[in-house]
């Protein structure tokens, strides 16, 4: 099979390997650079306050307004869109 534009003699099996290649490389630029962003937040002090903020959350997620009235009812519209949206899509 030739390129859709017909301008060139490239088939679909001679691209995929590039296109594995492709994935490939950027997977690996991913990993680094999710690394060099842990690296950054143990070097600028930003572990602490995240951490403080986490332990807040866990201790408040039950009780705080803006968890009860805020985040609950938005993630239970979501789970009930989502849920109809599939629905739909099965038939």
């Amino acid at each position: 099979m030739t390129h859709a534009l017909g301008s060139g003699s490239t088939t679909t099996s001679e691209r995929r390997p590039l296109t594995r290649l492709t994935i490939s490389v950027s997977d690996v630029v991913l990993v680094l650079c999710a690394a060099a962003a842990v690296g950054i937040v143990y070097r600028f002090g930003v572990k602490a306050p995240v951490d403080r903020f986490q332990g807040w959350v866990r201790n408040n997620q039950f009780s705080h307004p803006v968890f009860r009235f805020g985040f609950d009812p938005f993630g239970r519209s979501l789970k009930w869109a989502i849920r109809g949206f599939a629905t739909n899509l099965q038939g």
